[in-house]
C-alpha cells in the first residue's frame, strides 16, 4: 500500500485529503505544519508529499530543500498545493523544483489524477527529475560531511529512548525547540561559524535534558526535540529554563551572539500514545509560539486540534450545556497537614454531553474562553458555588473557604466584581467564605487594569488568592503591588518534597517572602 503524506495547516483540507486518499486504498497521514511532516517524512518515508506551499513554520520551498538533503527522502515525489493569493516568489521556487503544482481550490478529480501519476511514476521509476534530486542531494551531503546522515540513529535514538520511558510509569514530556529568526541568521554567518551555533547550542540543550535525566536530539536545522522523564517536573520550569538557556550570549568567530528559541511541549499518554504523533504535537506547539513573537513557550492544546466540525458542534454546545444542565461542580478539599482538617474546598467544573460523554476541562474550558461562553459559565459557577456553600452552612456544617477560578476573560469582563456582589446578596452567603483564584497569565494583559478588578473583587468581601505562583510571568515584587491575600505555590516547586535538596531551600523562603507580604495559607475567612 503507498503511503501518502499530507502536510497542510488547514485542517479541513488536510482531513479532507487525507479521507480522499484512504478511500482509494493509499495509506495516507496528514502533519499540520512543516516540521512535523518533515519529522514524519523522515520518521516514515512516503510514496509522495502534498504540501502547502505557504505552510506558516517553513513554506513549501523549506520543506522540500529538507526532503531533497535527505537519503531517506531525497526521491519522493513532492505535489505542492497552492491558491492563487500566495506570494508570487514561493511559486516561482516551488514551479522550480516540485513535481506537480495544484491550484486551490482543487476538485478530487485532479488530485487523484495527479496521485496518480506520480506514484506510478516513481514506482516504474521513469521520474528522471528524481536523479537529479539525488545527485543534488549528494552534493549537498558532501558540503556538510554528511550531517544529514546522521538523521536516521537521531531518530533511532529518540525511539529507543521513548520506548524506555513508556516502560515506566513517570510519563513523558516532549519539548520541541526551534532557534527563532534562523533565516536571518544563517544569512550573517559562514558555513563554520553556523555549524559552531548548532553545535553549541546542542551542547546546552543536551546538558539540561541530561541533568534532568532525558535526551536532546538535533532533528533538523535549527530544530531539536528533548524527551523528558514527566514525573513532577513543571512544563513551566523546563520550558523556561530552555529559553533562559537559549538567551545567553554565544561566542563564535570573535562575535557575541544573542539568540532566542520558541518552545513547543507536549505530553505521553495525555496527548498521544506514540512519539511521531507527540513530536507534531510539540511542533504544533513551536509554531503557536513563534506565532506570538518568539522567546516564549506554548503548551500543545488539544481544542485546537479538533477537526473544524467536531470543534464547531463543540463551540455552539457550550452556549446550550447551562440550560440542558450538562454541567456540573466537583469540589476539591483543601487540607491543613497540621490537624488533617478541611480548610476549604475548590469548585471545579466538569461538562457531560449525555450520549456524547464526558468531555474533558482541558478541550472545553479554552474554547469556551475563545469564542466568550466562559462568561454565562463562568456566572454559573459562582452562582452554583455559592448556593452549594449556603446549603452546607444551613446544614449545619462547618464555615469553610469555597474558591472559584476566574478565568482571564473574566477578569478582563466589566463587571465582574458587581455579579459576583449580586450573587453574596441573592444566596446570603457570608462574603468572607467565598474566595476567588486568578493564575498569573491572567495578568499579562493588563496589569493595572487587572488590579483594580482584584481590588473591586475584594471590596465586596470576598477574598483573592494568586494560583500556580512561580510559573513564570510576575515575581514577588509584584505580589505587593496585588490585593491578593493568599499565595498558592505551584505544585513544581512542592512535589518532591522534602527528598529534594533545592525545594527545600526554595519553598521555605518562598513561605517566608509571602508571610512578609501578609499572605497567608489557609486562606482565611474574612469577617
Amino acid at each position: 500500500m503507498k503511503r501518502i503524506l499530507v502536510i497542510e495547516d488547514d485542517a479541513s483540507i488536510r482531513n479532507n485529503l487525507v479521507s480522499l486518499l484512504k478511500s482509494e486504498g493509499y495509506a495516507a497521514s496528514g502533519a499540520p505544519d512543516g516540521r512535523s511532516g518533515i519529522f514524519s517524512a523522515f520518521e516514515n518515508p512516503p510514496d509522495l508529499v502534498l504540501c502547502n506551499s505557504m505552510i506558516p513554520d517553513l513554506k513549501g520551498p523549506k520543506v522540500i530543500s529538507e526532503l531533497r538533503a535527505n537519503p531517506l527522502t531525497v526521491g519522493v515525489p513532492f505535489i505542492s498545493l497552492s491558491a492563487q493569493t500566495d506570494q508570487e516568489d514561493i511559486v516561482t521556487q516551488l514551479k522550480a523544483t516540485a513535481n506537480d503544482f495544484l491550484m486551490k481550490p482543487f476538485s478530487n478529480a485532479e488530485v487523484l489524477s495527479s496521485v496518480r501519476t506520480h506514484v506510478t511514476q516513481a514506482s516504474a521509476g521513469s521520474d528522471s527529475a528524481l536523479a537529479r534530486h539525488v545527485e543534488a542531494a549528494s552534493s549537498k551531503i558532501a558540503e556538510i560531511g554528511g550531517a544529514a546522515v546522521q538523521t536516521a540513529p537521531n531518530r533511532k535514538q529518540l525511539h529507543e529512548y521513548f520506548s524506555k520511558l513508556q516502560e515506566s510509569d513517570s510519563g513523558v514530556m516532549v519539548l520541541g525547540v526551534a532557534i527563532d529568526h534562523f533565516g536571518d541568521i544563517v544569512a550573517g554567518l559562514s558555513t563554520n561559524a553556523l555549524d559552531e551555533l548548532l553545535q553549541q547550542t546542542n551542547l546546552r540543550l543536551e546538558g539540561l535534558s541530561s541533568d534532568l535525566g532525558g535526551v536532546c536530539v538535533p532533528i533538523m536545522g535549527e530544530t531539536f526535540v528533548l524527551l523528558l522523564p514527566k514525573g513532577e517536573l513543571s512544563a513551566a520550569v523546563v520550558a523556561k529554563s530552555i529559553l533562559t538557556l537559549i538567551r545567553q550570549p554565544l561566542h563564535i568567530d570573535g562575535t557575541r551572539l544573542h539568540l532566542s528559541a520558541s518552545v513547543g511541549v507536549a505530553f505521553y499518554p495525555d496527548h498521544a500514545d506514540a512519539l511521531e504523533p507527540l513530536v507534531g504535537s510539540a511542533q504544533g506547539a513551536v509554531s503557536k509560539a513563534r506565532a506570538s513573537g518568539g522567546d516564549t513557550w506554548h503548551l500543545h492544546n488539544p481544542a485546537l486540534e479538533l477537526l473544524p466540525h467536531s470543534k464547531l458542534d463543540l463551540s455552539s454546545s457550550l452556549f446550550g450545556a447551562i440550560d440542558a444542565d450538562e454541567l456540573f461542580l466537583v469540589y476539591q478539599p483543601q487540607v491543613s497537614l497540621q490537624d488533617g482538617s478541611i480548610t476549604g474546598v475548590e469548585a471545579l467544573i466538569r461538562w457531560n454531553r449525555g450520549t456524547a460523554g464526558v468531555v474533558s476541562p482541558a478541550v472545553f474550558i479554552p474554547l469556551a474562553e475563545e469564542n466568550g461562553a466562559i462568561l454565562e459559565i463562568g456566572e454559573w459557577v459562582i452562582k452554583t458555588a455559592a448556593r452549594q456553600l449556603k446549603a452546607w452552612l444551613d446544614a449545619g456544617l462547618p464555615n469553610v473557604k469555597m474558591s472559584v477560578n476566574i478565568s482571564p476573560r473574566q477578569l478582563r469582563h466589566e463587571g465582574l466584581a458587581e455579579m459576583i456582589r449580586d450573587v453574596i446578596a441573592e444566596t446570603d452567603v457570608p462574603a468572607g467564605s467565598l474566595g476567588f483564584e486568578v493564575t498569573e497569565s491572567a495578568l499579562v494583559h493588563d496589569f493595572d487594569a487587572c488590579k483594580q478588578v482584584l481590588q473591586d473583587i475584594r471590596d465586596t468581601g470576598a477574598g483573592v488568592s494568586m494560583d500556580d505562583f512561580g510559573t513564570g510571568y510576575c515575581g514577588l515584587g509584584y505580589l505587593g503591588r496585588l490585593p491578593f491575600d493568599t499565595l498558592k505555590i505551584d505544585r513544581s516547586f512542592v512535589s518532591g518534597l522534602p527528598s529534594e535538596p533545592d525545594k527545600l531551600a526554595i519553598v521555605p523562603a518562598l513561605i517566608q517572602m509571602a508571610r512578609a507580604l501578609g499572605l497567608r495559607w489557609p486562606p482565611k475567612i474574612r469577617p
